[in-house]
């Protein structure tokens, strides 16, 4: 696929439909897998998300969500997982313990009218503001609401100290404050354009400040940006530029550094608590998601079908491509570390989607296990 089909893709969020058995499929020596270890992949193509015994091979859980969970947050009591739902205007709360999904509840408000001011009728008429998620009708069963993907697009998610989810909404340039104890939104900060930058993405919280990344709509080669907040009054602290096509946002508490990859630009950013950039790095094509390990950082490279290891002390950066003597692996989206560091965790976000397992010395392909196609982001909620 052109890259900038691509883009276009990501700033829908619309993927195709594929689905298989979740199977098992090792490949070379299977490592020293830690029993702890428990992963949770989302799969946005059939709307829902799968738990993953990685020493077994063996699926724990699967629950359906919604339509297009993304990105998946853990709270700080490791009790209970947040599962953006991209295309249903919501947030899915789930009992780790359990596997179960506890509830939802919208990142938005429910509008009454199009953007024409007409008013949408079914909305009024079945009361869709006393829903907790757009998915209750617009499903995609054939007796559903159309169309099946709806919303103002939430994607980045953040949580905070005091019992809040922060989540922005790209296509209504809002970050949300919701209270956790009711579901409901309790505060909203406007999102104001830089330049070409209007849709807020990721969201980070570090130290009493928020952190918001803003990008053009896709496709586009203009730059994004990363915003500074002050968490509590909303203030606008400082803005930089990032590279183009600004992808994840990741913060290092122990350093108090944050992290941007870009995906058109093929950078990898290191931002100090201030946003203030400190270096930038040249990874492969198509940067992803990203996972800290100290002074390590692994990055995803989607287009390039590998893994970066970058070494802060020295600035080193090795390029691993993801492949065996009878497989090659494409399209990395995000990366996982194992509870002692000692075992990577990637997705391969291909049509026959993959879970990998990689040496984190050597970034070699120590094991495979195909999962349904095109998951997306994956949380070891073992990890120290």
């Amino acid at each position: 696929m052109p890259k900038i089909m691509f883009t276009i893709l990501i700033r829908h969020i619309v993927p195709a439909l594929f689905a298989a058995l979740l199977v098992s499929c090792g490949q070379g020596n299977d490592g020293n897998f830690a029993a702890e270890d428990e992963l949770f992949i989302t799969l946005p193509a059939i709307d829902s998300l799968v738990v993953v015994n990685p020493a077994q091979k063996t699926e724990v859980s699967r629950l359906k969500l919604g339509k297009l969970p993304h990105n998946v947050r853990l709270s700080a009591d490791g009790a209970k997982l947040y599962v953006v739902l991209v295309g249903s205007q919501a947030i899915a709360e789930i009992d780790v313990a359990s596997k179960q999904l506890i509830r939802t509840f919208l990142t938005d408000p429910v509008p009454i009218s199009d953007n024409a001011g007409v008013p949408i009728e079914a909305h009024i008429s079945l009361q869709a503001d006393l829903h907790s998620s757009c998915f209750d009708c617009h499903n995609g069963r054939a007796d559903g609401a159309k169309p099946a993907i709806v919303g103002s697009r939430p994607f980045g998610i953040a949580l905070t100290t005091d019992n809040k989810v922060l989540v922005a909404n790209m296509f209504s340039a809002t970050v949300n404050y919701i209270d956790l104890a009711t579901g409901n939104i309790v505060k909203s900060l406007d999102i104001l354009p830089a330049g070409d930058a209007q849709e807020p993405t990721e969201v980070a919280i570090m130290d009493g400040r928020l952190y918001v990344t803003v990008r053009p709509i896709l496709p586009s080669l203009s730059p994004s940006v990363l915003r500074v907040y002050d968490l509590d009054s909303g203030a606008l602290l400082s803005q930089n530029n990032v590279g183009s096509a600004v992808t994840a946002l990741e913060i290092d508490a122990s350093s108090s550094e944050l992290y941007t990859t870009n995906f058109e630009s093929n950078t990898l950013d290191r931002f100090g608590a201030d946003g203030q950039l400190i270096d930038s790095f040249v990874v492969g094509d198509g940067p992803f998601g990203v996972d800290i390990d100290g002074e390590t950082l692994l990055v995803a490279n989607y287009y390039n079908n590998s893994i970066s290891r970058i070494e802060l002390s020295n600035k080193n950066i090795f390029t691993q491509a993801l492949g065996t003597e009878d497989q090659q692996f494409s399209n990395p989206t995000h990366v996982s570390l194992s509870h002692d560091n000692q075992i990577i965790y990637l997705i391969s976000g291909s049509t026959n989607g993959y879970l990998l397992t990689l040496d984190s010395t050597t970034l070699k392909i120590i094991s495979n296990m195909q999962i349904d196609g095109l998951p997306f982001d994956i949380i070891n909620i073992n990890k120290l």
